[in-house]
């Protein structure tokens, strides 16, 4: 198990590393709110594990 000390730290070396706009942005999305929602969300994590930052591109299932 993690220990918030041990987060802390982890998060301020993310941050330092150039990712705190990206982690600001995340904290601030809201969740799906409804089924559709969710399964555009969930299918993109899951077809984007693997693939380069560069190459994902969001889609839309509607």
């Amino acid at each position: 198990m993690i220990t918030i000390k041990r987060f802390r730290g982890i998060d301020l070396a993310v941050r330092v590393a150039g990712y705190a706009d990206e982690i600001a942005w995340r904290e601030a999305l809201l969740p799906p709110t409804d089924a559709d929602a969710f399964a555009t969300e969930a299918l993109y994590v899951i077809i984007d594990s693997g693939m380069k930052t560069a190459s994902r591109v969001p889609f839309s299932i509607a």
